[in-house]
C-alpha cells in the first residue's frame, strides 16, 4: 500500500501559502506604501505633455473632486477647488490602477480611473512641460507641521494664510525636493485664540505623531514664544510670516480688539525674539516692529529733525508694540524730546497731549489705533497745529479693519476739517507688491481660500503677511535643497536654518532679505494725502537691504500752509516763543523772560516740615490727634490709619476710618502725603518747569499737587 507523504504535501503547501501571503503584501505596499520601493514592477512613470485635456468631462471632475475631498485629511484641503489640469497617460497598464492609488493616498499624484490619466493639479493653471521621466520609486515622505490661529478674522489666521503655504508647498515640492526623490506633506491644527494656552500641545502632538522635521507658524507671537522655544529643543526649523512683540520691563496687560485681553506679557526691552539664543531656529518672514525706528530715524535724517514726541495708546496692543519699539530706539538715536502715554478707552481732552508735545517738538509720531488718529488730528487742526508749523506721522501697516479705520472720511460734519488735518500727516505702511506676479498670487489665493471656508470681501487685499508665509516656505525649500545637494542631515534645524539666514532672494512679495539674526529687512512706503483728491499716495520708499529713504521719481510731499519744504526741526522763535529774535524790544523780552524765572524760581511749593501735622490714631478706633512731621524718621506705615494703599478721591468727604492713605493738615488744608524713595533730588531748571505744570493741572478728575517737603 502507498504511503502518502504527508511532510512533503505539507512543505508544498507552506510554500504556496508563503507565495501567496508575499503576493498580498505586495498588492498592499503598492497600494498604500510609499517608503522606499513603491514598485518592483513600475520603477518609472513617463510623463507626455497632453494639450487637449477636454477628456475631463464634467463627470470625472466631480468624481476627482470627491476623491480630494475623502484625502484633505492627509493633505489639506490644497487641489479641490482647481479644475483645469495637465493629464499625463501613465504608459504601462501593470497595476497601473493599483499603483496609482497609492501614489494618490499620499498625495503625490492624482489619476482618474475613467480616462486612465496620471495628472499633477496646477491650481487652476495648466503647465506644458517637454517629455521628462518621474522616477518615482524610493520616494521618501516628510512631514510639516502648519500650525495657526483659526476664524480670528484676522490678517495672519490659517483663512487667509493657508492657501499660500499650500501654493509654496507645491512649488517647493516640484522645483526643489522632486531631484531628490523627497516630498513634504502637510499637517495641520489651528487654535481659536492668539495666546500661549493650545499651540504647544498642539506643536508637540505634531512632533511625537506625526514626526513633523518643520514647523510653518504660529503666527502672533503670544503663541509663537513657547512653540518656537520647543522648535529649538526638537532642533526643528519654525518659520513665521509675523511674530512681533511689545517690547517692556515690566508685565503688560492689554486689550486689543479681536485678541481679547493679553495677561501678564513680560521680555526684554530690545523685543524677546531678538534674542535667537533662546530660539535658535526662528526665521521671521515679515517686518520686525524694531525696525521702524530705522524707517522714522531715514525720513527725520532727509528733513534735518531732531527733535520728536511721541504718543502712544496703551490700550491697544498694536500701538503699545509700536510705540514701546519706537521709543526704545529713537531714544538710542537720541532724536526723542517727549513722550506720553495714554489709555484710548477713555474720553480725554487730546488738545492738553498736543499743547504738552508742542513745548518739546513739532514733529509728532501718533501711535494710535485708527479712530484716536482721526480725534487727534481733529485737535491738532482746532489748536491751529496743521498750518505747515507742525508735521505729525503714524503708523498704518496696510489697510485692514484689524488696525481700524485710519482714514480722514466718515460721513460726519468733521469730515472736510479732517482732510484738510491730514495734510499734515505722513503715513509709514509696509511695501505692498503690485507687479503683475504678486496679482496672479493673489488670484490663486482668493480661489483656494474657498477650502477654508473663506471668501475675501470686496477690496480685501491679500495682504503681506499672506505673502511672507509663501516666502518663508519658499526659503525653507531652497535651504533643504541645498542642504541634499551637499549630503547634509534634512533633520538637523539649526543647520537648515543657517542656511535661511544672512541671504537675499527674490520672493512673492518682492526682494527679501534675512539678516543674520533671521529677521527681515521689510520695504516701507512713505504716503502723503493728496489735497486734491484726499488719497494717500506713495512718495517715497524705505528699502530694508540700503537702510535708506527713497523719494519716488516725480512725486513730492504736500506740505500744509503753502509750504514748499518741510517745517523746520525748531521754530524761529523756539518751541515756547521766547527766543530772543522774535522780539524787538529788548525791554519786553527781558520782562517776559524775567517773570519766567521768577515763576519757576518761585519756591512756594517748598514747606518746612514742622508746617505739616500728621493725623495719627488707633487702627480702627475713632481717637484721632495731631503731630508734626518728622522727615528723618518718617514712614507711611508709621502714621497709615489703615496698613495698605489707597485712592485719595475725596479724601474730605469720607470719614476717617475709610481713607486708606496718610493723611495731614496743612494750612488748615486735609491734605494726602506720598513719600518719594530718592536720597537726593537735585534742583535742575528742567525739575522746576515740571513742577510748575504739575501745579498748573487742574482737572475734577485729578487731585492737585500743592507742595513739595
Amino acid at each position: 500500500m502507498r504511503r502518502y507523504n504527508f511532510s512533503t504535501h505539507t512543505h508544498t503547501l507552506v510554500a504556496v501559502s508563503l507565495l501567496y501571503l508575499l503576493f498580498t503584501l505586495q498588492t498592499l505596499l503598492l497600494a498604500y506604501n510609499i517608503e522606499d520601493s513603491l514598485t518592483p514592477t513600475l520603477e518609472k512613470i513617463t510623463v507626455l505633455p497632453i494639450t487637449n485635456h477636454t477628456d475631463f468631462n464634467a463627470h470625472t471632475k466631480q468624481q476627482q473632486q470627491k476623491r480630494h475631498a475623502g484625502r484633505q485629511r492627509n493633505y489639506g484641503a490644497l487641489h479641490e477647488m482647481s479644475i483645469d489640469v495637465v493629464a499625463d497617460q501613465v504608459q504601462q497598464e501593470v497595476n497601473a490602477t493599483a499603483i496609482v492609488s497609492a501614489l494618490i493616498s499620499n498625495g503625490i499624484v492624482n489619476f482618474d480611473p475613467e480616462s486612465g490619466y496620471v495628472y499633477e493639479d496646477r491650481q487652476g493653471h495648466v503647465v506644458k512641460r517637454e517629455n521628462i521621466e518621474y522616477d518615482l520609486s524610493g520616494l521618501r515622505v516628510y512631514n510639516v507641521g502648519v500650525l495657526m490661529a483659526s476664524h480670528l478674522d484676522s490678517p495672519f489666521d490659517l483663512e487667509r494664510c493657508g492657501p499660500a503655504v499650500d501654493l509654496a508647498l507645491d512649488v517647493i515640492n516640484e522645483e526643489f525636493l522632486k531631484p531628490h526623490k523627497i516630498k513634504l506633506r502637510k499637517v495641520q491644527a489651528s487654535y481659536p485664540s492668539c495666546s500661549g494656552a493650545k499651540a504647544p500641545g498642539l506643536a508637540a502632538d505634531m512632533h511625537f505623531k506625526d514626526d513633523v522635521i518643520a514647523f510653518i507658524g504660529p503666527a502672533c507671537a503670544f503663541a509663537l514664544e513657547p512653540v518656537a522655544r520647543l522648535a529649538a529643543y526638537w532642533n526643528s526649523p519654525i518659520i513665521t510670516g509675523m511674530g512681533d512683540q511689545p517690547p517692556s520691563d515690566d508685565e503688560l496687560t492689554v486689550t486689543s480688539g479681536i485678541l481679547g485681553k493679553i495677561h501678564k506679557w513680560k521680555n526684554e526691552s530690545t523685543g524677546m525674539f531678538k534674542d535667537k539664543s533662546k530660539y535658535p531656529t526662528l526665521t521671521r518672514m515679515s517686518y520686525c516692529q524694531c525696525r521702524l525706528k530705522l524707517v522714522f530715524a531715514s525720513i527725520f535724517r532727509q528733513f534735518k529733525w531732531k527733535h520728536v514726541a511721541l504718543i502712544i495708546d496703551r490700550s491697544d496692543l498694536f500701538s503699545l508694540t509700536v510705540g514701546k519699539n519706537l521709543e526704545y530706539g529713537l531714544r538710542q538715536e537720541g532724536l526723542l524730546s517727549f513722550v506720553r502715554e495714554l489709555n484710548g478707552n477713555e474720553q480725554e481732552p487730546y488738545e492738553n497731549y498736543l499743547k504738552d508735545a508742542s513745548m518739546y517738538a513739532r514733529v509728532v509720531i501718533l501711535s494710535l489705533r485708527g479712530m484716536l488718529v482721526r480725534k487727534f488730528m481733529l485737535a491738532a487742526y482746532t489748536l491751529g497745529m496743521t498750518n505747515g508749523d507742525w508735521v505729525f506721522l503714524d503708523v498704518e501697516i496696510f489697510q485692514s479693519s484689524y488696525w481700524g479705520d485710519h482714514d480722514w472720511e466718515m460721513g460726519d460734519a468733521l469730515d472736510s476739517h479732517a482732510r484738510k488735518a491730514y495734510e499734515a500727516l505722513l503715513r509709514v505702511s509696509l511695501l505692498q507688491p503690485t507687479n503683475p506676479e504678486y496679482q496672479g498670487f493673489a488670484d490663486q489665493v482668493r480661489v483656494m481660500a474657498k477650502a477654508y471656508n473663506y471668501s475675501f470681501s470686496d477690496g480685501e487685499e491679500v495682504n503681506f503677511f499672506i505673502g511672507a508665509f509663501y516666502d518663508g516656505v519658499y526659503l525653507l525649500g531652497m535651504a533643504f535643497n541645498e542642504t541634499l545637494t551637499e549630503g547634509g542631515d534634512i533633520r538637523d534645524g539649526v543647520a537648515i536654518t543657517r542656511r535661511m539666514w544672512n541671504r537675499t532672494f527674490h520672493g512673492i512679495t518682492g526682494h527679501v532679505r534675512i539678516d543674520d539674526n533671521g529677521d527681515r529687512d521689510a520695504d516701507y512706503s512713505i504716503s502723503d494725502l493728496d489735497p486734491i483728491n484726499g488719497k494717500f499716495e506713495v512718495v517715497a520708499h524705505y528699502y530694508g537691504l540700503h537702510r535708506e529713504y527713497s523719494a519716488v521719481a516725480g512725486k513730492k510731499i504736500h506740505w500744509p500752509g503753502g509750504r514748499e519744504g518741510p517745517p523746520p526741526d525748531v521754530p524761529r522763535c523756539g518751541f515756547l516763543g521766547n527766543a530772543p529774535e522774535c522780539h524787538g524790544n529788548v525791554v519786553y523780552l527781558m520782562c517776559k523772560q524775567m517773570k519766567l524765572n521768577n515763576e519757576l524760581n518761585n519756591m512756594s511749593w517748598r514747606v518746612r516740615p514742622d508746617e505739616v501735622l500728621l493725623e495719627v490714631g488707633r487702627l480702627h478706633g475713632s481717637k484721632v490727634g495731631l503731630q508734626k512731621l518728622n522727615v528723618e524718621n518718617f514712614s507711611l506705615q508709621q502714621y497709615d490709619i489703615h496698613s495698605g494703599r489707597a485712592s485719595i478721591a475725596s479724601c474730605t468727604s469720607l470719614p476717617l476710618t475709610q481713607v486708606f492713605t496718610t493723611i495731614g493738615i496743612f494750612k488748615g488744608e486735609r491734605v494726602a502725603i506720598k513719600k518719594i524713595h530718592r536720597k537726593k533730588v537735585d534742583i535742575t531748571p528742567t525739575l522746576l518747569w515740571e513742577i510748575k505744570q504739575a501745579r498748573d493741572v487742574s482737572h475734577e478728575n485729578t487731585v492737585r499737587l500743592l507742595v513739595h517737603v
